[in-house]
Parts: C-alpha cells; sequence; structure tokens
C-alpha cells in the first residue's frame, strides 16, 4: 500500500515447518527470524524503532478471525529506541501513522468474518514469552534541557500463560535488569 512506510528486515527466516490453514491462517514451529529490524524509512538516521538478534516461535497458530496459539516466544538480544522530539512526539507515532493510508485515499477493507465469529475477538494464548542476551531498551527525552539519555538493560525477562479466555488466570512474569549502571 502506498501509506505503509515501515520496513521489515531479517537476515534469514527459517522454520521446522509452516503451513496454511483456510484462506488467512499459518500454523508451524521453530519460527525463527535472525537480525531483524522495523525500520521507519523518514527516521533511519536514528536507527531501527525495534530490532532483535533472533525471534523465535516455538509451535504457532494463528487464525486472525478466531485464534492465536503460541507455545513460547523467545527473543534474543532486543534493542529498541524510544525518543521523544521536542515537539513531544514520540519516535514510534510517526512509523505508526505511516501504516495508515493518506488522507483521502480509502482503508482497505477486511474481508467479511463468517456470522459466528462477528463482534468476537480472537482468542490470544501464549504459553511463554522469553526476552534475552543482550537486550536494551534506549530511552530518550529532548523535551527536557538538557536532553536525557538512558539504557534498560534486560538481562531476562520472562512472562508466562498469557490466556484471553481465562483473563482472571494468573500470568507469572520475572524481569532482572538494569537501568543505565544500576540494578
Amino acid at each position: 500500500a502506498s501509506g505503509c512506510h515501515l520496513l521489515l528486515g531479517a537476515s534469514d527466516i527459517s522454520a521446522e515447518s509452516v503451513e496454511m490453514i483456510g484462506r488467512r491462517g499459518l500454523r508451524g514451529s521453530e519460527l525463527r527470524i535472525s537480525a531483524m529490524q522495523f525500520i521507519a524509512p523518514q527516521q533511519a538516521k536514528a536507527g531501527p524503532l525495534l530490532g532483535a538478534g533472533s525471534i523465535t516461535l516455538d509451535s504457532f497458530e494463528v487464525d486472525p478471525e478466531s485464534n492465536i496459539e503460541m507455545k513460547a516466544i523467545v527473543i534474543d538480544a532486543l534493542q529498541s529506541l524510544l525518543r521523544r522530539e521536542e515537539n513531544g512526539q514520540w519516535s514510534f507515532s510517526e512509523a505508526l501513522a505511516a501504516l495508515q493510508p493518506p488522507p483521502g485515499e480509502p482503508s482497505p477493507q477486511p474481508e467479511p468474518k463468517p456470522a459466528a465469529a462477528k463482534g468476537s475477538a480472537p482468542q490470544f494464548n501464549l504459553g511463554k514469552l522469553v526476552i534475552r542476551g543482550n537486550s536494551r531498551i534506549t530511552f530518550e527525552d529532548a523535551t527536557v534541557e538538557p536532553s536525557v539519555s538512558t539504557q534498560v538493560t534486560l538481562d531476562t525477562v520472562e512472562l508466562e500463560n498469557l490466556d484471553s479466555a481465562r483473563p482472571d488466570s494468573e500470568s507469572p512474569f520475572q524481569i532482572k535488569g538494569r537501568i543505565g549502571k544500576y540494578t
């Protein structure tokens, strides 16, 4: 689409298995994306908005109309830049806006859902999310004088049992990291 100005780059994509489910679904195991980066071309000088050494999806099934289920997502070496410009706008705001069609251009219309699925959101189930390795989020704020820049190093992030069908169930998590040189 002419309104989409967010690029995805990767050096390698591999999988143990991937198969289509119907017209829009996908099922597979051990899908691995290496050296992944999301880049907004208009902000390319600042670096990628989001990147990772690798992202691995272990046993997944995605049917955007009814079910998104993943056994585990493992992200190695997550890198992210969250920058607030002098005008108060966040670095990712423009990139998200770029995904919308330009004014005057019609929005793409989704295919109609089957009658049984109307009005209901897809169920989302994630067994485990792990962020590990040399993962960093850099925060920059140019709205203050002097400008501020700090880095959060994520040694380990683990989140388990996210299930939209059971919102009252526990989802244990653990975060180990440092802000700047502090723990």
